[in-house]
């Protein structure tokens, strides 16, 4: 059908030609569809139809001949192509954790196509910013969403977000009451210290002097190594002690194991997190099928591999607040 659109063309093959694991599947294959045409590849199954459709997307690189698209070879620049093409496979594979609105506005966001008017005004869903950082922040959002509505992923998130806050409460306690009882030692040893009877100097300071190390304001998150190296030194003219009154129940807590505290939570159980809901998130878009309804809306595997990327530093990020929270309140003081 030709609506008198003027004849330069928007899909072009030249003398196209493929071999795949030895088997010729395009054999000099030429046709021209231009603006305003309805064009139709017919054949039957195994024809060439689809992988003549896919080197046009440069899923396929041709073997001879080349695929242009408005007037540009495709192998120039692919994201480009993609960005003309709206490409729909014949198993079209969509999200199943968002609804008909949602899985058409992140594809017209990630094609950088304009939104029709019934849907741009929708409260649900933000406009995409431009550019590869805006792409992958869409992505990293899309991400975000699916573990949202995730009940393995929201269940794992809630119980390591509650062993957080129940350890980071245990340990406070636990550092307060050691930090005062390590005052109330070293008050002890100073008024010890100040009742010697008057002597000479040097004879005062073999006498000797007890030194109870405070715990740090971070101690509350990693106690540190103190049940292990000792929490006091004896402080004697000409002699160089090591700590001592190490914790005995260092040895002895959890059949020998360290107590738990928000560190080991963080070492430990935010790494199992992070693969659990980050090991497929590339893997789930292939079996899934919409890896390449995605890199047909112009997208690469480097922007695709940057948001979920950036959507796992999201997540690990979110667990780190605290931290870094704690960190400045330690600045402080």
């Amino acid at each position: 059908m030709n609506t008198g659109q003027p004849h330069t063309t928007e899909l072009e093959a030249r003398a196209l030609s493929l071999v795949r694991d030895g088997t010729r599947v395009l054999d000099d294959v030429s046709f021209a569809a231009r603006p305003g045409e309805v064009y139709a590849l017919l054949g039957g199954n195994g024809a060439g139809k689809s992988t003549t459709l896919l080197t046009f997307l440069g899923f396929l690189q041709p073997s001879g001949g080349e695929v242009l698209v408005g007037g540009r070879p495709v192998a120039e620049d692919v994201e480009a192509a993609r960005a003309r093409i709206a490409y729909l496979p014949e198993a079209a594979s969509l999200y199943g954790h968002l609804d008909a609105y949602e899985n058409l506005a992140y594809f017209l966001d990630l094609a950088g196509r304009q939104r029709p008017d019934r849907y741009r005004d929708c409260p649900r869903g933000l406009r995409c910013p431009g550019g590869c950082v805006g792409m992958m922040w869409r992505i990293a959002r899309e991400e975000w969403r699916l573990w949202a509505r995730s009940r393995i992923v929201l269940l794992a998130g809630i119980t390591l977000g509650v062993l957080v806050v129940l350890t980071s409460i245990l340990t406070a306690q636990r550092i307060a009451g050691e930090a005062e009882r390590r005052a109330a030692r070293q008050a002890s040893a100073e008024a010890t210290f100040l009742a010697q009877p008057d002597r000479h100097p040097h004879r005062m300071v073999h006498y000797g002097h007890y030194a109870f190390r405070t715990p740090p304001p971070l101690a509350a998150f990693d106690p540190g190594v103190d049940a292990v190296t000792g929490q006091s030194i004896f402080l004697e003219g000409h002699r160089q002690n090591t700590a001592m009154f190490a914790d005995p129940r260092a040895g002895a807590d959890l059949g020998g194991f360290a107590p738990l505290t928000p560190a080991n939570l963080f070492q430990l159980l935010l790494p199992m997190l992070l693969i659990v809901i980050g090991h497929g998130v590339l893997l789930r878009e292939r079996e899934s099928g919409t890896l390449a309804v995605l890199l047909a809306q112009g997208q690469s595997g480097l922007r695709l591999t940057g948001g979920k990327a950036l959507a796992l530093a999201g997540v690990a990020g979110v667990f780190l607040l605290p931290l870094a929270g704690q960190s400045l309140a330690a600045r402080r003081r």
